[in-house]
Formats: structure tokens, C-alpha cells, sequence
């Protein structure tokens, strides 16, 4: 497998673990086109998920996904909501079904960015209409400053003049979700 192949689950394939760093897993693969969200926000905002929610690097998607469904459960919020859009996403492909998804991490969502969209693979949305081409990573924003994680977490922009760039996004602004699978 390389870089932009199409994976077991009919995604792409945008991370290779070659140093072996992440136990039990060697691939990230993005998601289907067909298979990604629109119009979904974060969720839960004036509900922190946390240091358990705020991983940033490449193999914290899934935690940080796995954090932010039972924070937002346990908070009681029913609407649907960017983790649990993936989490709870399922894709057939070739007779076989997948319900192993996450939504990405910060890092893991530029690695996307980086390694698919900006080589046309994928059909990550990239035009320039504002808010169109943005996608939720699972990263809660840390406290710092004047951000407070109960209220914003990162996005980044897969077109426009800041495509590649990430922002901290109010939690109930609705983006694109792109789930990932690690296997």
C-alpha cells in the first residue's frame, strides 16, 4: 500500500506507519467521498471534553473521539454532532462492512489535507465558498489565553486562501466531516 491507494473500505489511504510507532495499527484511510458529512457541528459547545479530548497527533483520533462521545452523551446532548457522526458511521465495500471510524485528530486531518486533497485525490469539497471547504478535527482547543476548550475546537480549511491552515471553531458551527480508520 502507498500513500493515495484506495483502502480495504474504499477510502484513501493518507498515513503509513513505517517507523512503527502505533501499536496495532499501520494505515490511516480517509473515508469514502460518498461517505462524508455535511453541515454537522462539533457539538456540545459549554461542554469541555477535556485533556482526553484535546489530542493533537497523529494515533489520537481515536481517543479523542471515543472522549468526546461519552462527554457529550453523558451531557445529554441528543443532536447529531461531528464524533458521533463518525463513530457511529458504517461503509460497505465489496461485501464488506466497516464500522471502525473516528473522526481525525488535528495532525491527522492536515496529514489528509496534505497528503489527498491537495493531490486531488479523495474529493475533499475545496472550492471557495466559505464555509464549504472547512472539516472538524477531534481536537478540543487547550485553554490558553482568552480560548476556552467549552466553547471552540480546531477545524481546518481544505480550500479558499487559508486552505491547509487550521483555525479554533466555535463548536456549533457546522463543517464537513471526513472520517478516518486505523488498521
Amino acid at each position: 500500500m502507498s500513500i493515495g491507494d484506495v483502502g480495504p473500505a474504499g477510502g484513501w489511504i493518507f498515513f503509513i506507519d513505517e517507523a512503527g510507532e502505533h501499536e496495532g495499527w499501520t494505515y490511516l484511510e480517509a473515508a469514502p467521498e460518498e461517505a462524508e458529512g455535511t453541515e454537522i457541528p462539533w457539538g456540545g459547545r459549554g461542554t469541555e471534553v477535556g485533556v482526553e479530548g484535546q489530542g493533537i497527533g497523529i494515533g489520537t483520533g481515536a481517543a479523542n473521539t471515543a472522549a468526546i462521545v461519552a462527554a457529550l452523551d453523558l451531557a445529554g446532548v441528543s443532536d447529531e454532532y461531528a464524533a458521533r457522526f463518525a463513530d457511529e458511521l458504517e461503509v460497505t465495500n465489496d461485501g464488506d462492512t466497516f464500522s471502525d471510524w473516528f473522526l481525525p485528530s488535528r495532525d491527522e486531518l492536515d496529514l489528509m489535507h496534505k497528503n489527498l486533497s491537495e493531490n486531488g485525490i479523495g474529493g475533499f469539497f475545496s472550492d471557495d465558498n466559505y464555509p464549504d471547504y472547512v472539516y472538524w478535527s477531534s481536537t478540543e482547543i487547550e485553554t490558553f489565553d482568552d480560548v476556552d476548550p467549552e466553547e471552540q475546537a480546531f477545524s481546518t480549511a481544505f480550500g479558499g486562501i487559508f486552505s491547509g491552515g487550521n483555525a479554533a471553531s466555535l463548536k456549533d458551527t457546522e463543517y464537513r466531516v471526513r472520517a478516518v480508520r486505523a488498521y
